[in-house]
């Protein structure tokens, strides 16, 4: 550590950056600015200038209109962020975990990348954070968490939903027992309007490759779905399920409608499953990347029923109360301690949360995630 901050290297430089760099600043507003990122790796040397400091290649267009898609999170430049210090860029990051000074490895890349880039990591004492999935195979995340203890270093995913405002005041919701018993939860959200029924998702080539993401959407989203379920409703029993790839070609398409870039895919690009809880309730999920004409979404996301009444669309709904906004129910009756254990030091910011944790973790010697 260089007078006392956590020096830390990221690899990859996709789409995902922007997110990730709002959530390292959402501390850095906060004063909370013992650490600096130092290095920055990517493939091909465009992508690492894209984020050094302005006049390098310009920032990647929004993928859609959707301002709360992490992956059009606003651009942000590492010069901004870290006026005073010099980042390296690097195009090979095993030459990067090996010759540069760091304490942390914050792996953006595709899925194949975080297994190797981990194991060096740890291989010479360096803590790491590894964007969602954790790995392309159950068998490399397992490990993954083994040489991590092994090491005495902290190993975080940045699975950010898990600390979204909203997931975190539903789990809230149902810890202090307003929803009763949870009975049913459900989820929906079959095509997309802008990648169905055969678009390259995320214009990400690599998501529908098995060798690269280790799934499809079942691996990529599903993981969202899950640790949602899990971490509001609790454990999770058992899982009936079947996955489907209804388009084994994606296209990229120019404004003319002419294929620019296709892909064979090898995964999954539609999800359903029956679920029970641990405690007796049960659940239905649908996800699809597939769907020819409009997509069937379930308004307001996921559906939770208990046996005092249900959370829908952000409004609670309880047996005998008039429905109230769950925002609204949480500011009115959490207290100032609780708003500050789920909110610490008051941010809002998901990726923020998860770096907030992981480094808390890294100073005080043990593994995230913290559990309101």
């Amino acid at each position: 550590m260089n007078n006392g901050r956590l020096r830390i290297g990221i690899v990859g430089a996709g789409r995902i950056v922007p997110a990730h760099l709002h959530g390292y600043k959402a501390l850095l507003d906060r004063g909370l600015d013992d650490f600096q990122i130092v290095a920055l790796c990517a493939r091909k040397q465009e992508d690492v200038d894209r984020f050094l400091s302005p006049g390098g290649p310009p920032p990647r267009p929004p993928l859609n209109d959707n301002a709360s898609d992490p992956l059009n999170a606003p651009h942000l430049y590492l010069s901004e962020l870290f006026p005073e210090t010099e980042v390296q860029g690097w195009t090979d990051s095993e030459a990067m975990i090996r010759e540069a000074d760091l304490d942390v490895v914050d792996i953006t890349a595709t899925v194949s990348a975080h297994h190797p880039a981990a194991m060096q990591a740890f291989a010479r004492g360096m803590h790491v954070m590894v964007q969602k999935p954790i790995a392309g195979s159950v068998r490399e995340a397992r490990e993954m968490v083994a040489a991590a203890k092994g090491a005495g270093v902290a190993l975080g995913v940045m699975e950010n939903v898990r600390f979204e405002p909203t997931v975190l005041m539903e789990r809230w919701i149902v810890e202090h027992g307003h929803l009763g018993t949870i009975q049913m939860a459900l989820g929906t959200y079959l095509g997309t309007h802008q990648w169905s029924p055969d678009k390259i998702v995320a214009e990400t080539p690599w998501r529908h490759r098995r060798d690269e993401a280790g799934g499809g959407i079942s691996v990529d989203l599903g993981v969202h779905f899950f640790q949602h379920l899990r971490y509001v409703c609790g454990p999770i029993a058992n899982v009936y399920g079947s996955v489907r790839t209804f388009e084994p070609i994606r296209y990229t398409r120019d404004a003319l409608g002419n294929a620019v870039d296709e892909v064979q895919a090898d995964v999954d690009d539609a999800m359903f499953c029956t679920f029970e809880f641990a405690d007796g309730g049960l659940g239905q999920l649908s996800a699809s990347w597939a769907g020819h004409g409009p997509p069937t979404l379930l308004p307001g996301g996921l559906v939770i029923y208990g046996s005092k009444g249900c959370l829908k669309e952000g409004i609670l709904h309880l047996d005998g109360q008039e429905p109230v906004a769950l925002s609204d129910f949480f500011e009115q009756n959490a207290t100032d301690a609780e708003r500050e254990a789920l909110f610490p030091h008051g941010i809002r910011d998901s990726f923020g949360l998860v770096y907030l944790d992981f480094l808390t973790a890294i100073r005080e010697g043990r593994q995230p995630t913290r559990r309101p």
